[in-house]
Parts: structure tokens; C-alpha cells; sequence
């Protein structure tokens, strides 16, 4: 009879923890989804300690002093204390159309007007990361046009469960 060690099945653990704390601190990058509803939810006061430009993408930033940055936070700051008035966004309130590291994302219109109001949002991935793409010059140069056939995915009402017959 062979004796089996632990060591295999310790070492599964360890890496399924080790990829669980790589994915959820971001050094694998986060889905375009995951950052829609960051950005999402962020634009609808639900997380004022974010700072707005953390959404712009590298090229971007690059062409702002620091100043420039602290300032571009503190005009888009809405407000320090979280807005209750409308829901939290998940990922299952987005649709996201993705080609080629650029994608644009769509929140359920039926979160409220403050959540309809920010989509669609375009988004360019820049290393690990996705970010706006606002179509700035050097965004265009830096990582190219916004492709024309991404469509903006579009949320429909769903229909209603068909009702069962009498008898049935």
C-alpha cells in the first residue's frame, strides 16, 4: 500500500489561495466588467474614496502634472459621504462588447437616471488594467482608434413569464 503525503494536496491549496489574493488585489488585472461597475458605481456616488483618475488611462495622465490630477479628483468628487438613493451596480448590471483590448460597457438603465445617465462608457485595456478611453489625441496615438463596430450592447425589458392555463 502506497502512503499518500500531504505535500500535493498542500501545494493545490496553497496556489488556489495564492491565484484567490493575486485576482482580488488586481495583479492579474480586473475584467472589464468588475471595472465598469467600479467606474459605474463610482459616477453614482456609491464609492467617494476613489479617486476619479484612477479611471484614466496611463496615456492620459502622463500629459497631467500632479496638480492637475489632485484637481480633475477634487472637481469630480461629488461627495464624501455614499449615496443611497439608488442601488449598487454588479457585474450582472453590465453588458459589455469587447474586441481587441478595447470595449464598450452599458449599465442597466433600471438601477435609476443617475447609473442611465453615465452609459455607454468606452474602455481601452492598458497592461492589466481597463480604463476610459476619452479618444484624446495621444489615447489615439498610444493605443489607436476606438474601433467603429463596437456597438453600444443595448438593455431590453424582459418579457414576462407566460402565464399557466386554466387546467393545466
Amino acid at each position: 500500500m502506497v502512503k499518500r503525503s500531504g505535500y500535493n494536496a498542500g501545494m493545490r491549496w496553497l496556489g488556489t489561495v495564492l491565484l484567490l489574493l493575486l485576482t482580488g488585489c488586481g495583479w492579474l488585472g480586473q475584467d472589464v466588467a468588475g471595472r465598469a461597475v467600479d467606474y459605474y458605481n463610482y459616477m453614482a456616488g456609491q464609492s467617494p474614496q476613489t479617486a476619479y483618475s484612477s479611471f484614466l488611462s496611463p496615456a492620459y495622465r502622463g500629459q497631467m502634472t500632479a496638480e492637475d490630477l489632485r484637481k480633475y479628483d477634487d472637481t469630480m468628487r461629488g461627495s464624501a459621504v455614499p449615496n443611497t438613493r439608488y442601488p449598487a451596480a454588479t457585474t450582472y448590471d453590465v453588458k459589455v462588447v469587447e474586441q481587441d483590448g478595447f470595449a464598450i460597457t452599458a449599465v442597466n438603465p433600471e438601477l435609476g437616471p443617475m447609473f442611465a445617465a453615465q452609459s455607454p462608457v468606452r474602455w481601452v485595456r492598458a497592461g492589466r488594467q481597463w480604463y476610459l478611453y476619452l479618444g484624446a489625441s495621444v489615447e489615439i496615438v498610444t493605443y489607436g482608434e476606438f474601433p467603429a463596430e463596437l456597438q453600444v450592447p443595448v438593455w431590453t425589458a424582459e418579457e414576462p413569464e407566460p402565464e399557466p392555463e386554466d387546467g393545466q
